[in-house]
């Protein structure tokens, strides 16, 4: 009767092992089904990453090359506006001399 019983509790936690065995397989089968979906979101999001950064240097190049190109155009406006301001000056003196000369006949 003892031999039966210590082989009937022998069956019982060998059956109970095969049923952890097998709950523990099928968890790893899905683990590893979660982790392949993972690698390849990360793999898309290492991709996206690649290509904002990408993106964000040739947007900086443009606003550099911008940049440059706003500070060339305020130089040459700045040198016609000092042409401007001879010219000006260079009428004022002409009016000036003839409001004077004026007067002074």
């Amino acid at each position: 009767m003892d031999l039966e019983r210590a082989i009937e509790f022998i069956l019982q936690n060998q059956a109970e092992g095969w049923a952890r065995m097998n709950e523990n397989a099928a968890q790893i089968k899905e683990n590893s089904t979660q982790i392949k979906e993972n690698a390849a979101q990360l793999d898309q999001l290492r991709s996206l990453v690649g290509q904002l950064a990408q993106q964000q240097i040739e947007f900086q190049q443009d606003i550099s090359e911008a940049v440059l190109a706003v500070a060339e155009e305020q130089k040459r406006l700045a040198e016609a506006q000092r042409h401007t301001d001879e010219n000006l000056n260079a009428l004022v003196a002409i009016v000036d001399g003839l409001v004077r000369q004026k007067r002074v006949e």
